[in-house]
């Protein structure tokens, strides 16, 4: 009787634990589809254009080890038609071609001396799309490494998204040809921390 009742215990403990870890597995979020796009800049001028795509390859790096994240090869970004500017529209249109669950993208504008980013990001869920942006941010001339760098955690905290193992300090440096862009390596990116700007309403 004894051994039959030790048995019974064992049996029930492994049912727990089996459904345990079904309700994990349910409860665990799928792994979402992530389209980064180059920053427009289409008021900067030609040897200021690679600012744009510096801010979105910063962004592909640190993001790159985020549970939950899953980048989108910037290989098949470059398959698509490729617009002057990736706006709300282009970004959504590839978003949807390449089957995205979040874009990022955004502005970089110049005011007199000062550099002017407004990150914006959309969410797509089936035929929704939502909308959203972070605070616009001012960089001075020479301030664009140390204004990066809470960029990504504040892009994770508007999606709702894991922090760790975040890579917020990104290097930003200037290709020798603007031509080259795409192909050039321009971000080193070391962890360090730093305060991050909120998302906008």
């Amino acid at each position: 009787m004894r051994t039959l009742t030790g048995a019974r215990k064992v049996v029930v403990t492994a049912l727990l634990l089996t459904l345990a870890g079904a309700a994990s597995l349910e409860a665990a979020p799928k792994p979402r589809n992530v389209l980064i796009v180059p920053f427009a800049g289409t008021d900067l001028t030609r040897d200021e254009q690679w600012i744009g795509e510096g801010v979105a390859q910063s962004l592909m790096l640190s993001l790159v080890n985020v549970p939950g994240l899953v980048q989108i090869d910037r290989d098949r970004l470059r398959q698509l038609p490729q617009p002057e500017a990736w706006d709300e529209a282009t970004t959504l249109a590839a978003a949807r071609k390449l089957a995205a669950d979040v874009a990022l993208y955004g502005e970089v504008k110049r005011t007199g001396a000062d550099l002017i980013v407004q990150p914006r990001f959309l969410e797509l869920r089936g035929d929704k799309v939502d909308k959203g942006s972070l605070d616009t941010f001012t960089v001075a001339e020479g301030q664009l490494l140390d204004r990066l760098r809470p960029l990504p955690a504040a892009y994770l905290k508007a999606l709702n998204a894991p922090a760790t193992a975040i890579d917020v300090s990104p290097s930003v440096r200037r290709p020798e040809s603007c031509a080259t862009i795409s192909s050039s390596p321009m971000i080193v990116a070391r962890t360090t921390g730093g305060d991050s700007p909120t998302s906008a309403a």
